[in-house]
This record gives structure tokens, C-alpha cells and sequence, in this order.
């Protein structure tokens, strides 16, 4: 499957991540020093999270294609509360629980980060009733 470049972009804010993935990867785990591919590590990124039966479902059980959601809506989650650009994010991503380090270490790369765009035309007021 070699490398490839994907643009994950969220409608409505236009937040966009740009990833690079190396299916072909393989590492070396430091705890175990067993050989691990990057298919594996996406696999198991996905499988970490609560849902994840109904999030692959949604993506006609496609890892790779779920997997690159949930990233881009972890990444937009951690814009929303930090101000941070790409290397910020990088750097961040290296402690998260149920993600593998997203500098190219593990065959995955987080190229760019789109920062949220907001128009007031999105918006809708509501009034509520007492």
C-alpha cells in the first residue's frame, strides 16, 4: 500500500489536518522490542475507543478510514482548548492515551493543521421559555 498523503476536513468549521501514512511501516516497540506495523497501530487506535464497532460500521468497517476521523476530530478537540499549531500538536500527541506518537516514529505523520473557521451565518439563536 506504500505512502500516502490524506486531507481530513470538518465542513462546517473547516478545520483540515493533512496525514501522512506509511502502511508499510514497521517499528520497533521499545517495551517489548517486538516488530509492529502501522496497520496494526491504526488498528488498534481505533479499537482502544469506546463505539469503535459502531464508528467502523459507519465507515463500511474501512480502519484507515475511521481512524483518520477520529484523529482529525482529537485534533480539532485539542485546537478548540489549546493554541497550538502543528508542532504543538505533535508534540502533545506524544503522551495522549490511545494514540501512538503522530511525528512519523510509528509510520503516521500529522503534515498540517487547519485552524477552525467560524461564520456567524452557521449560527442559530433560540429563545427559551421559562
Amino acid at each position: 500500500m506504500g505512502k500516502k498523503k490524506y486531507a481530513i476536513q470538518h465542513e462546517p468549521t473547516w478545520a483540515r489536518i493533512v496525514v501522512e501514512v506509511d502502511m508499510d511501516y514497521e517499528y520497533e516497540v521499545s517495551a517489548s522490542g517486538e516488530m509492529y506495523k502501522t496497520e496494526q497501530a491504526i488498528k488498534d487506535m481505533v479499537d482502544f475507543w469506546a463505539g469503535s464497532e459502531i464508528k467502523l460500521a459507519d465507515n463500511d468497517e474501512d480502519y484507515l478510514r475511521t481512524f483518520l476521523k477520529q484523529l482529525c476530530e482529537h485534533v480539532m478537540r485539542m485546537l478548540a482548548t489549546s493554541n497550538w499549531n502543528e508542532k504543538g500538536v505533535i508534540d502533545a500527541m506524544m503522551d495522549e492515551e490511545g494514540w501512538c506518537p503522530m511525528d512519523g516514529s510509528c509510520g503516521i505523520k500529522i503534515v498540517s493543521v487547519g485552524e477552525m473557521e467560524f461564520n456567524q451565518d452557521d449560527f442559530e439563536i433560540l429563545e427559551m421559555r421559562y
